[in-house]
C-alpha cells in the first residue's frame, strides 16, 4: 500500500496545483500574486512577471515560475539563501534544497526543457513532544532517544512519525538498532533512507530528512493484527502442540497464498481491476484538464471539478484496499506499467496549461 498511497499523493498534488495555477496562467500574471501571508511569506519574492501558485495551505505551498531562465532559477537561490536557507544544504545543478532555523523546507527546481522553476516550502514537521505508544507498531522499533517530535498516524495497521533532535548520527544508530529489532529481511540501506521488513511481513521505513529530523514509518500486512490476536489466545500447551502436529499447516499460514486459478493475466483480479480504474480516471481527468486549460472561466467545467473528486474518491478507496507489499511479479511489472503511463499523460496534460 506504501507506494500507491505515495503515487496518489502526488497525483492529487498535481491535479490540485494544475487547478489552482490554471486560474492565475493568463499571459499577464505578474508578481503581485505572491500571498502576503501564510507560508509565502517565509520566502522571498521571486524577481519575475509571471509565476503561477499553485497550493497555498497550512503545511506547504507550491508556485512556479514560467519562461525562466537558468539565471532565474540561480537568482532565486541566491534569495533563499540570503533569507537564511543555509541549513542541510542540497545543491547541484538544477536543484537545491535547504532549511532555514525556523525549520522549514524550501526546494528549488529548474527545468530546461520547458523554462521551468518550480518552488515548494514546507512547513516544519516538528510540533511538538510526544509519548511514544506502548501498543501497536511503534511497539515493534525502539523507543528515540527524545520525545521531541509529531505523531501523525497510530492505528494497527499504519504508524508514521517525526522525530526531532536527531543527528545523523544518531539516525544511523536508530538503524542499527532497529536491524537488531528483527527488521533485517529484504532492506535497503541507503545514506539517508532505510528500509526492511521483519519476519511477520511488517515494513519499516526511516529517513534522514535534514535538520536533525527523522522520520519513521511502519506499514502491517493485512492479517497482521488476527495473526497477533491468534496467537494470544493459545495457551502454551496449545502452541507447543501446534507446532509439533501442524508445522506444514503454521508454515502456510504465515504465507500469502493465491489460488492460480483466480488469477487474470497471473494477477489478482482485485489488483487489476483497481489498476484499470486508477489509468481510466486519469484518462478521463486528462482530457477534462486539457478543456479546463483551454477555458478555464467555463462555469460549467468548473463545476465538473468536484465531479471528479468525487470520482477520485471512489478510485483511491480501491486503491487502497491493496497491499503492494506482497505484489507478485505480474503484479508489479502491471503495476510499473501504468503508473508510468498514467505520470507520462499528467506531464503531457499538464504542459497544455501555459
Amino acid at each position: 500500500m506504501k507506494k500507491i498511497i505515495g503515487l496518489f499523493f502526488v497525483a492529487v498534488i498535481v491535479i490540485f496545483l494544475i487547478m489552482r495555477g490554471g486560474n492565475h496562467s493568463s499571459k499577464d500574471s505578474a508578481n503581485d500574486t505572491w500571498p502576503e501571508s501564510g507560508l509565502a511569506s517565509v520566502l522571498p519574492k521571486p524577481d519575475a512577471k509571471k509565476i503561477n501558485i499553485g497550493y497555498d495551505l497550512e503545511d506547504s505551498f507550491s508556485a512556479s515560475i514560467k519562461n525562466a531562465s537558468k539565471e532565474d532559477f540561480s537568482a532565486y537561490v541566491a534569495k533563499c539563501e540570503n533569507s537564511g536557507f543555509t541549513i542541510d544544504v542540497v545543491h547541484d545543478s538544477n536543484e537545491y534544497s535547504a532549511y532555514n532555523a525556523d525549520g522549514y523546507q524550501v526546494n528549488i527546481s529548474y527545468y530546461s526543457s520547458s523554462e521551468y522553476v518550480s518552488i515548494t516550502l514546507q512547513a516544519p514537521k516538528i510540533n511538538g513532544t510526544i509519548d511514544w505508544p506502548t501498543i501497536g507498531l511503534a511497539t515493534l522499533v525502539p523507543t528515540p532517544n527524545t520525545n521531541i517530535g509529531t505523531i501523525s498516524t497510530d492505528s494497527s495497521s499504519q504508524f508514521n512519525a517525526w522525530v526531532g533532535e536527531t543527528p545523523f548520527d544518531d539516525y544511523q544508530a536508530y538503524v542499527n538498532l532497529c536491524i537488531e529489532n528483527g527488521f533485517n529481511i529484504d532492506y535497503n540501506n541507503h545514506e539517508k533512507v532505510f528500509t526492511a521488513n521483519n519476519a511477520n511481513g511488517v515494513s519499516l521505513r526511516l529517513e534522514y530528512q535534514g535538520f536533525n529530523t527523522m522520520y519513521i514509518a511502519l506499514y502491517a500486512p493485512d492479517d497482521f493484527e488476527n495473526e497477533s490476536n491468534n496467537t494470544n489466545d493459545l495457551s502454551d500447551a496449545e502452541t507447543v502442540e501446534g507446532e509439533e502436529n501442524n508445522a506444514d499447516d503454521a508454515t502456510i499460514s504465515t504465507t500469502p497464498s493465491v489460488d492460480n486459478t483466480e488469477l487474470i493475466d497471473g494477477m489478482r483480479p482485485e489488483f487489476k481491476a483497481a489498476l484499470d480504474s486508477y489509468e481510466a480516471f486519469f484518462d478521463e481527468y486528462c482530457e477534462f484538464m486539457k478543456k479546463y486549460a483551454a477555458n478555464p472561466n467555463d462555469l460549467e467545467l468548473i463545476s465538473e471539478y468536484s465531479n471528479y473528486m468525487s470520482l477520485y474518491a471512489d478510485t483511491m478507496s480501491k486503491m487502497s484496499a491493496l497491499d503492494d507489499g506482497n505484489m507478485n511479479d505480474a503484479e508489479t511489472r502491471y503495476y510499473i506499467e501504468v503508473t508510468t503511463r498514467v505520470s507520462q499523460k499528467l506531464l503531457e496534460a499538464s504542459g497544455s496549461i501555459g
